[in-house]
């Protein structure tokens, strides 16, 4: 939206872009006004800012940030020197995330608040809501979606604390809906999402001229968006790809209610359909697999059955080792704990324990799984789910097929 007034308007001049995580690769992190910046460019204010890091660490006896941490600040960095406006998302939680060191942000926003990466956020939704709501800061205005009231009783504590202007703005889908812009999916969290989004360029746009409202044309440009692996589907001719990022409880149920809904569409009454998937439980990612096999089961196969033809289980490695993009390898978890498919067989038989439907297969890597459903399924409809990292995976490997992604 933002681009597109400054397409009509001239402002603002250069919008940079903070994201995570990336899919096909890291420069879709770091964006301006929608566009990857060049390699070379890219790669040299890597080299600038890793001396620089390089320089303090040995000056003050500093840990070098971890990866987030570090795209964050090259974000930041390049930011200074490139554009007038950023739009910046945080990586995990808000209040110890290396993206929350700007003291005076025009606006903040909190989208819906669900249990994930309880072993820095804590193991409630109150407890997550707190670590959320550090975004906010005094005299910054404040919105966050609809969230149970749990959750929004903790933002607006949280907002009175931090002295945000005025008070926690809740913004409905109403304004989704009136901005007449459609939303692909069109399911609740798309139009949640597309009226924070508005609300929040209008608090933007408004600082210049405050009598803006986000027209239709403007929010319209929303539908021009594709989110890569964030509820996108894929055809390569012969299967149709469901690829979504969902991980925990909120983004499962969410990607579930968009597949099936795709179900009651006639041309699809007789495809095969097929489910894969991978969760890794580990000290780096401590997400239990097994609460979310038991959503995909209530889902597809108990409360109104969608037949599966084959549930297919894999890591997230995309390939053999040695062949694989540096920039979509997961570094920090155990390379031969995974190739031991421990936790893709121990998924496995949660399914079977389960009654799901279909053949369950495991394999080791996620091209080995395409491969497979490829070969075994024609005409199939395949859901992708459990792991962000088995998305990015599956769109390379559709792309390298020569696909357009």
């Amino acid at each position: 939206m933002l681009v597109e007034h400054q397409r009509i308007k001239g402002y603002p001049q250069n919008i940079g872009t903070l994201t995570s995580p990336h899919k096909l690769d890291v420069r879709e992190r770091i964006l301006i006004n929608n566009k990857k910046i060049s390699k070379p460019v890219f790669s040299y204010h890597v080299r600038m800012l890793d001396t620089k890091i390089q320089s303090l660490s040995s000056k003050l006896g500093l840990m070098k940030p971890r990866f987030p941490a570090f795209m964050s600040l090259l974000g930041i960095s390049i930011f200074l020197e490139e554009v007038d406006v950023a739009v910046i998302e945080t990586g995990m939680g808000g209040e110890m995330d290396s993206t929350n060191v700007f003291p005076h942000p025009v606006a903040t926003g909190i989208t819906s608040i669900g249990i994930d990466h309880v072993h820095v956020l804590g193991d409630t939704v109150e407890k997550i809501a707190w670590h959320k709501a550090g975004i906010f800061k005094s005299g910054s205005v404040a919105g966050t979606v609809v969230q149970d009231q749990a959750v929004l009783n903790v933002l607006r504590e949280r907002a009175e604390e931090k002295r945000v202007a005025g008070e926690l703005q809740v913004i409905t889908d109403r304004r989704a809906i009136e901005s007449g812009a459609k939303v692909d999916p069109d399911m609740p969290y798309q139009r949640s999402n597309l009226a924070l989004a508005i609300f929040l360029a209008e608090t933007l746009l408004r600082s210049e001229n405050p009598g803006f409202s986000v027209t239709a044309d403007i929010a319209r440009s929303v539908q021009d968006v594709v989110l890569l692996g964030r509820s996108q589907v894929v055809e390569d001719g012969d299967n149709t790809w469901f690829i979504s990022s969902a991980v925990n409880d909120i983004s499962l149920r969410e990607a579930l209610s968009w597949f099936k809904s795709v179900q009651h569409s006639k041309r699809h009454i007789t495809a095969p359909r097929v489910l894969l998937f991978n969760q890794n439980f580990s000290k780096v990612s401590p997400r239990d697999p097994v609460p979310l096999l038991q959503i995909i089961h209530e889902a597809l196969c108990a409360d109104t059955p969608v037949v599966l033809q084959g549930v297919v289980f894999c890591t997230d490695q995309l390939d053999e080792i040695g062949k694989e993009k540096s920039d979509l390898i997961d570094f920090r978890i155990d390379r031969k704990a995974v190739s031991s498919l421990d936790a893709q067989r121990a998924n496995s038989t949660t399914w079977k324990e389960l009654g799901g439907s279909g053949d369950t297969i495991v394999v080791h890597t996620t091209k080995a799984a395409v491969r497979l459903i490829q070969e075994k399924y024609k005409r199939a409809e395949v859901l992708v789910a459990g792991s962000g990292y088995l998305a990015s995976n599956v769109l390379q490997i559709l792309r390298s097929s020569g696909l357009r992604i």
